[in-house]
């Protein structure tokens, strides 16, 4: 058998190549536990993963280690001796045995094979050390049967402290008042002090810790080798006013306890501070913490929002104000973002936050404007707040209000709708202003859209892709393709080279495009309409090249990429100069190499699938539900079929409510079913079902996942009743003991009247007294 060929423990991890070779010890002592509980841990007696890795070889023997401890901590090797740690079925890690000598004898690598490890790779000890009289090292107190080995901790009402005191072997059959006096001396008491028993039983899932009669032997209590035992002054003690008055209610208050970090939404990646707070405080409790910490004399003016756990950033959307704060989907946050708001956030949550894009006539820069309005606001309200704020050709001139989705011109807003109804999720808001040419139409003018596009094949159709900026163009009766041309080439400042190589055609998605000429009338291809409402005829649109972002600012500034994103804007901050990094191509999605073990007509497949449609550019979340759709449409070529005949805008919005309910299923765990996260769920399902997908094949994971909020509470009522059994076992074992007290307390009552009652004559003790004559 191997023997240790050097004094010095390895604390460094061996080359790879030996590494099968070592084991992980982890050894506990008495100071790591002195040091442990009541700063980094509480319940049990010590963390593991703080206890430093020695690299052992499995087949060293057990001795040999013990000697290389007890050399590194300069303690005689007869004085030490190693116990083996238990996992319990209630979750707690409690000693179960010391090792004996043929224990010691053996290598390493045999403690390995018992089911008693920190985890599969790593074996932890407990290192006991015997001490006498002056703390003399002496060797280990010898064990049998009726020694047990418990380890004590003290809880301070007034300081709200608990801390490790020590271990004590008592006798099974004993009671716990005959160590009384020993605890008062580890504890620094007067030695006749009146103290009260606890035994930690478990804190997972809730925390259980119950009071020990005194006059009950440890054994009739089940107190058990390794157990831990809490103790206190009995009530009342100096300082009456306590928060958490005895050990129980001390360590509910810490099993409640979590460390969250809060970060500033400004800054995501930064943590700015902890806090330590309980899973019970209210919203309230919990801004008014972080307004304290910044000094704030309102905390009202505190907006939190929680951590997304998939992306770990901060959600879209904020928390609400005095909503249940640290549970969300069943999950507990450890991270929060703050913002300091200009308003009370009552005062903001009555608001609504509109982003608008003001497009200058007369400058080439856009310009995107926050906008709190009360939520009864209309479109006519959102106009002249914008007029104070921007800068306006003409002091009379009228703007309006459209909704652009996919670089292209959805609807235009009437002046009496309410904001609270505008769609802004997967779209964009713009205002601009209305020239004197369209307030004065002619009966046979037209009002038309104009956007860029360019040509894909897919499934031999061709599709176009939108990109850069549309606009409104008013055109004539009887005006030319030629005469239309000039005044867009003028409008946009293009050269007359690029000018030259675009092509202009009606596109109304039905067809291929009919490429105008120079002669054509333009106005002969579009029908006159309202100018309010939605608008789903057709555009006239000129098809070129989709140039790189650089390349098309130069050229005519059509990016449409300075629409802000971020939801999380300050109330105070009125102006954000857009954002000039995201173009068109930025919206492209090219589908990479396909994998060489595919089958050719899966590639043939994906390539259809990606020239057909443009996850990525879908919408805000196209790069998350781009692998989601082009998987399902793989399995499913029939999802992609039935939208041949729809409207590029409908299959968008189909296709964006698959990859919804998709990425839901990926993203969400079975524990966040809860109420709210079923019912997320279910509207998600509801608004997929209208685009007509065959969608047999989803949902039975749709149903499976509503169904899991049945099993959570099922499983909640499980656990509470498991719990409660527990509780009532425990209970009835104390209440056996107890009887089993009061028979011994009876029995000896009887004997002591028994005794009492000898050579004692009863009598009527109501009759008088009286006297006779003689």
């Amino acid at each position: 058998m191997e023997r240790c060929s050097s004094t010095t423990l390895k604390t460094i991890p061996p080359p790879l190549n030996e590494a099968l070779e070592y084991t992980i010890i982890k050894v506990a002592r008495d100071e790591d536990l002195k040091e442990q509980i009541g700063k980094d841990i509480y319940f049990d007696l010590v963390n593991f993963d703080r206890l430093p890795n020695f690299y052992v070889r499995k087949q060293t023997p057990l001795y040999d280690f013990k000697k290389e401890v007890a050399e590194m901590f300069g303690k005689p090797v007869q004085s030490l001796r190693f116990w083996i740690w238990a996992k319990r079925k209630n979750h707690t890690y409690r000693l179960l045995r010391s090792l004996k000598l043929q224990d010691e004898e053996k290598p390493v690598g045999h403690l390995l094979k018992v089911p008693h490890l920190i985890c599969n790779a790593e074996l932890g000890l407990f290192l006991e050390e015997g001490f006498g009289p002056g703390v003399c090292p002496i060797p280990p107190t010898l064990e049998n049967m009726e020694d047990i080995i418990l380890f004590f901790k003290l809880y301070d009402p007034e300081k709200g402290e608990l801390r490790y005191v020590g271990r004590l072997f008592v006798k099974r059959s004993g009671n716990p008042i005959d160590i009384i006096g020993k605890l008062n001396q580890m504890a620094g008491f007067a030695t006749d002090e009146e103290i009260v028993l606890y035994e930690e039983i478990h804190f997972k899932p809730n925390v259980m810790c119950v009071c020990i009669d005194k006059r009950i032997s440890f054994e009739a209590s089940e107190i058990e080798d390794g157990d831990i035992i809490c103790f206190q002054k009995s009530p009342p003690f100096d300082g009456e006013e306590c928060q958490y008055p005895d050990v129980t209610s001390f360590l509910e208050h810490v099993h409640n306890l979590q460390i969250v970090y809060v970060r500033s939404l400004k800054r995501p990646d930064e943590d700015n501070f902890c806090l330590e707070w309980s899973k019970d405080y209210s919203y309230d409790d919990v801004v008014e913490k972080v307004a304290r910490y910044f000094g704030l004399d309102d905390p009202s003016k505190i907006r939190l929002t929680y951590q997304d756990f998939s992306s770990q950033t901060p959600k879209n959307q904020p928390i609400k104000y005095q909503s249940d704060m640290l549970v969300h989907y069943n999950q507990t946050p450890h991270i929060l973002y703050y913002e300091v708001l200009g308003i009370p956030l009552p005062e903001l949550e009555g608001l609504e936050n509109l982003k608008v894009t003001f497009h200058n006539a007369t400058k080439a820069e856009d310009v995107t404007y926050n906008i709190w309005l009360p939520k009864e606001s209309t479109v006519g309200d959102v106009i002249n707040t914008l007029k104070t704020k921007v800068e306006l050709s003409q002091p009379n001139t009228e703007l309006r209000l459209f909704q652009v989705f996919y670089h292209k011109i959805y609807k235009i807003f009437p002046h009496d709708e309410k904001v609270k109804n505008l769609d802004r999720k997967y779209s964009s808001l713009h205002a601009e202003e209305i020239s004197e040419e369209e307030k004065n139409l002619d009966p046979n003018d037209r009002l038309i859209l104009v956007s860029h596009f360019s040509l894909k094949e897919a499934h031999m159709n061709m599709q176009a892709k939108n990109f850069g900026k549309p606009f409104l163009l008013v055109i004539h009766e009887r005006e030319t393709l030629a005469e239309v041309k000039v005044r867009i080439q003028k409008k946009l400042n293009v050269p007359d080279e690029k000018f030259s190589e675009w092509k202009f055609a009606p596109w109304s998605e039905n067809g291929p495009p009919e490429y105008l000429q120079d002669c054509d009338i333009v106005s002969c291809h579009f029908q006159r309409r309202d100018v309010y409402g939605v608008w789903e005829s057709a555009y006239l649109g000129w098809e070129h090249f989709d140039m790189p972002p650089e390349k098309v600012d130069a050229v005519d500034g059509l990016m449409m990429s300075n629409v802000v994103l971020n939801e999380k804007i300050s109330p105070c901050v009125q102006l954000i100069k857009g954002n000039q990094d995201q173009g068109p191509s930025d919206m492209t999605y090219s589908q990479e190499g396909a994998n060489s073990e595919e089958l050719p007509g899966e590639v043939l497949l994906s390539t259809q699938i990606g020239a057909l449609m443009d996850f990525r550019g879908l919408v805000q979340e196209g790069k998350a539900f781009a692998p989601l759709l082009e998987e399902v449409c793989l399995w499913h070529p029939s999802l992609i079929e039935c939208q041949q005949s729809r409207s590029r805008m409908f299959t968008q919005w189909a296709f964006s409510a698959l990859g919804r309910v998709l990425h839901f299923l990926k993203t969400t765990k079975g524990k966040e079913m809860t109420k709210d996260g079923c019912e997320h769920l279910r509207i998600l399902w509801e608004e997929l079902e209208t685009f007509k997908f065959d969608l047999t094949w989803l949902e039975p994971h749709v149903q499976f996942a509503l169904g899991m909020k049945t099993y959570l509470e099922k499983a909640e009522q499980v656990k509470k009743l498991k719990d409660n059994v527990s509780s009532l076992e425990i209970e009835m074992r104390r209440l056996k003991a107890k009887v089993a007290v009061a028979e011994v307390d009876l029995e000896v009552a009887r004997r002591d009247l028994a005794k009492v009652e000898e050579g004692f004559e009863e009598m009527d003790v109501n009759n008088e007294l009286g006297y006779r004559r003689f």
